[in-house]
């Protein structure tokens, strides 16, 4: 689609680090940075980026890449929606391939229809701002008093009142209505052709982490409509509901700053939060609070505030989202709003309006930790006074509490529990204690266990370990590709033939005898997996192996040149040591003449790995 001079000018105007900053928390780790892998959970850092290389690569799951090999996997986008995307963020003008391209030709590709739905977010939006249509809509927005600058920086729009409106005007643009289908922006009719999913509805863009139109929102403008109040987009192939945030694109770096996310359930309630200067809120969009979705929060924040309706429904929901929560190391508190005039229950975007948003924060500041208010929450439920009521209560707090690992906050929350039960903490430890081991007895150890049945694992992708002189030889000769001839030309590729990383070594040689030794990138493209993952995993080390000279790999081309000489005169002993070996161990076995002239070889070799050892 572009050529490679397009390619390149995207990726050296975005710097990894700051492209990288903006989806991890990043650390400085020596010349390196490191991160907290975004592809698993874990407690210590294994995800290093390296600066002067433009890599990364993540220890703990054996992965690595470029800019745009970190966006394709943490964002799940092909290539050109990558290119597309560091383009954008780089205020880079890509050339557009034709309306072809767009439409039906391109109609099952994860491009296709992330075009679709950012044309069809400015159509929808410039509607709600300038169109007679959306008239109503607009008096709307209004009395919620949402401003033209909050419109604009969540691009809310309107979705006209047609059954075909979106689908002639995406057609007009080039996309067909199959696509459209896949988009999950209009619905195949049982008798043939497809309308529109949206009719008369105030729309919401979703945003992935990247910035990208993944999805939509509509919400129904009449109050006696029979149609749902919100009508959502289908899980598409840029669209899984589980692992996307509502407003995570918008609030990114104020969530890194604080350190802290408030989770809320619906959009509205984040934007006119946003609006009165709220802005480390997420939304999950009334859906479960997933394990995907407290992954990406772990990679950003240290504790979550949740932040549901006030009633019992809404602690039940923050109850179901603390196992994922808990199993992602994240902190946990529960925001309850007070109620409003007459007693009405209160949401984030009823209280905001009326209090503003210093006062929310307020609240937010000493939002209580999640498990006193499991501990009254499950006190009303059931009567602690009877013995059947406390059995009760402690089966229901043990059932979250199991979910939880961390021994300090099991410490706090059995602390909590007993002022409840009216018992010793001692006591409820015992009975904790007891209860998990039940547990541990009646979860088999492997799916399908108890069946006899075990799922057979994927086989882990091997990875080797380059043999530390060959290594540093690499990073010598990649780092200072113009002394790879004389390299080559004193080192003979029987040398570091069989050794761990030689073949890389000898793929670099020849690709100089070839003359495509371009730049180093290019060379790491060609490799295959494995020997890409071992290159990339040795320039993600803090320090070099123990060398001739540790610190060669930053130095200038003539003391490069140097070491690498050294490099090659250990790699020559090592050989020589070798061949001594085979020729002693063969000796015993020859007939006398032929142990004489194995004699004068072994002599000669040994004269030479006297002088390759004097060398050194």
């Amino acid at each position: 689609m572009w050529d490679p001079q397009t390619i390149d000018k995207v990726k050296s105007a975005n710097d990894i680090v700051e492209v990288i900053r903006d989806y991890l928390t990043l650390r400085p780790s020596g010349a390196n940075f490191k991160a907290l892998s975004p592809f698993k959970n874990e407690k210590t850092p294994s995800f290093v980026v390296t600066p002067s290389k433009q890599i990364w690569y993540c220890f703990s799951t054996s992965q690595g890449g470029d800019v745009l090999k970190f966006l394709m996997l943490t964002q799940s986008v092909d290539f050109p929606t990558a290119v597309r995307m560091l383009a954008r963020r780089a205020g880079i003008v890509l050339p557009e391939p034709d309306a072809a391209t767009g439409g039906q030709g391109a109609g099952d590709s994860k491009e296709a229809i992330l075009r679709l739905n950012e044309k069809t977010a400015f159509w929808w939006h410039e509607l709600l701002l300038h169109d007679p249509r959306a008239a109503h809509a607009r008096d709307y927005v209004a009395k919620r008093g949402l401003t033209e600058e909050t419109l604009k920086a969540f691009h809310i729009g309107y979705a006209p009142d047609s059954w075909d409106a979106h689908l002639t005007w995406s057609q007009q643009q080039g996309f067909s209505a199959e696509l459209s289908e896949k988009a999950g922006l209009s619905v195949p009719k049982q008798n043939g052709g497809h309308y529109d999913r949206f009719r008369d509805r105030l729309m919401f863009p979703i945003f992935s982490e990247a910035g990208t139109v993944v999805a939509f929102s509509g919400r129904a403008l009449k109050a006696d409509t029979k149609e749902a109040k919100y009508v959502n987009s289908p899980e598409t192939p840029v669209f899984t509901k589980g692992r996307v945030l509502f407003g995570l694109y918008h609030n990114r770096k104020e969530l890194v700053a604080a350190k802290s996310a408030v989770v809320c359930e619906g959009q509205v309630d984040l934007i006119t939060c946003h609006q009165h200067g709220v802005k480390t809120m997420v939304a999950s969009q009334g859906t479960a609070f997933t394990p995907d979705h407290a992954r990406i929060l772990k990679r950003l924040v240290d504790e979550v505030v949740l932040c549901f309706d006030s009633d019992e429904a809404g602690l039940r929901a923050a109850a179901r989202s603390y196992p994922a929560l808990a199993a992602a190391g994240l902190a946990v508190r529960v925001l309850s709003l007070p109620d409003g005039e007459g007693g009405a229950k209160q949401d984030p975007d009823s209280f905001v309006r009326k209090s503003g948003g210093e006062a929310f924060l307020k609240l937010v500041a000493v939002a209580p930790d999640f498990w006193k208010c499991q501990a009254e929450r499950l006190a009303v439920l059931h009567d602690c006074s009877t013995a059947r009521g406390s059995m009760a209560y402690k089966r229901a707090y043990f059932e979250l509490l199991a979910e939880c690992h961390d021994a300090t906050q099991v410490e706090v929350a059995l602390m909590m529990a007993c002022a409840r039960l009216g018992v010793a903490v001692d006591s409820l430890k015992e009975d904790f204690r007891a209860f998990r081991r039940q547990a541990q007895r009646r979860t088999p150890a492997h799916p399908g266990a108890e069946s006899g049945y075990v799922e057979a694992q994927p086989p882990q992708k091997k990875s080797c370990d380059i043999h530390p002189v060959v290594g540093l030889l690499l990073r010598l000769c990649l780092d200072h590709l113009e002394i790879v001839p004389e390299v080559q030309r004193f080192l003979p590729e029987s040398h570091v033939s069989g050794m761990s990383g030689g073949t890389i070594l000898t793929q670099l040689f020849q690709a100089h005898s070839h003359d495509s030794l371009e730049s180093q990138q290019s060379f790491l493209e060609h490799l295959d997996e494995i020997d890409q993952d071992a290159v990339l995993r040795l320039f993600a080390k803090n320090s070099l192996p123990v060398t001739p000279d540790p610190t060669a790999a930053a130095q200038e081309p003539e003391a490069a040149m140097k070491s690498a000489l050294l490099c090659v005169s250990r790699l020559e002993a090592m050989h020589l040591e070798k061949e001594v070996r085979k020729i002693e161990a063969s000796i015993a076995t020859m007939k006398t003449p032929d142990a004489m002239q194995a004699l004068g070889e072994l002599s000669k070799m040994r004269q030479k790995l006297d002088k390759a050892r004097n060398i050194l």
